[in-house]
């Protein structure tokens, strides 16, 4: 194992996860009655989300921060408890989440704006946005959501990615899946979301970047035997279906594994999520990847660059 914590400690980080990743349901909320169904603005009415508090997020990201008494202080407090009812609430109502980014997608259309890439995925992708080594400015957009599995970010792809046109695609899902966060699944249901979405970026003219998932002993909140193994044999598989399909493949697992399949200590705090040295790992694999793009040609005939945060 690459992170050892005493049996309270262990019970805390998996809470914190799984309030930071959604990846537990709160206690049933009843949703509004809805007699339409379908509905010129289906996100209107749906509860906001409150933000989750920095000081928890810095306790995945700021390498070595993580103490568990805060940590508890945090998770019982009245913020994340608001959170929790919300995100549960908005799940009985856009089990996908097509309402998270849909006011930020129209702002995009509606100013026109050229979008080089997309970076599609659960937490790992959202939380990237918060770490030091950042990647994202007015033409790479984050379209992750945490506690997300592949058939949740299946039904975004139209929307959070097709619709707007992108050079590219970043797309990372998997760890979610192994845990069953949204029910007992298999490897094959996981493979047939994945190849669905890969189809409709070829389709539309997208080119994909396929990442790999990335390193994990097991998950806290919900403890998964055999998770090195299944990671290990389900990035087998990406890595082939990019070969074949012409895709670029991201290995993050490579610069981010301990030796025995887990997550390393110095590049995350939970075992799951990376921190910003993970971070700069990632960033640093990323750009070496961006290099096998096809490059999209400006009308100047200028190969596109896109803006990004540093």
């Amino acid at each position: 194992m690459t992170i050892h914590f005493a049996t309270l400690a262990r019970r805390r980080l998996a809470v914190a996860v799984a309030a930071l990743c959604c990846a537990l349901p709160a206690a049933a909320a009843t949703p509004p009655p809805n007699t339409q169904g379908m509905l010129e603005a289906p996100c209107a009415g749906l509860p906001a989300l409150p933000d989750v508090p920095r000081a928890l997020v810095d306790m995945f990201i700021e390498p070595g921060a993580m103490r568990p008494a805060e940590l508890e202080r945090l998770i019982a407090g009245p913020i994340m408890a608001q959170r929790a009812r919300a995100e549960e609430m908005r799940r009985q109502l856009d089990w996908p989440d097509l309402c998270r980014y849909a006011a930020a997608n129209a702002a995009v259309t509606a100013a026109g704006a050229a979008i080089d890439g997309v970076f599609l995925g659960d937490s790992i992708t959202e939380l990237w946005s918060e770490s030091a080594a950042r990647v994202f400015g007015d033409r790479w957009l984050n379209r992750g959501i945490a506690g997300q599995t592949s058939p949740q970010i299946l039904l975004r792809f139209a929307a959070d990615v097709a619709a707007l046109r992108p050079r590219f695609v970043h797309l990372m899902a998997g760890t979610n899946d192994i845990a069953g966060n949204t029910g007992p699944t298999s490897a094959r249901r996981y493979q047939d979301n994945i190849e669905a979405m890969v189809a409709i970026a070829k389709r539309q003219g997208i080119a994909v970047l396929l990442a790999s998932i990335p390193p994990a002993a097991s998950m806290p909140w919900r403890p998964t035997p055999g998770t090195p193994a299944r990671i290990e044999a389900l990035n087998r598989w990406l890595k082939a279906l990019a070969l074949s399909e012409g895709l670029v493949y991201v290995d993050y697992h490579a610069v981010l594994a301990a030796p025995d399949g887990a997550f390393r200590a110095d590049f995350s705090n939970d075992g799951v999520h990376p921190n910003n040295q993970g971070y700069a790992r990632m960033k640093s694999v990323l750009e070496s990847a961006l290099g096998q793009l096809p490059d999209k040609r400006s009308q100047n005939g200028r190969a596109a660059t896109p803006t990004v945060k540093e």
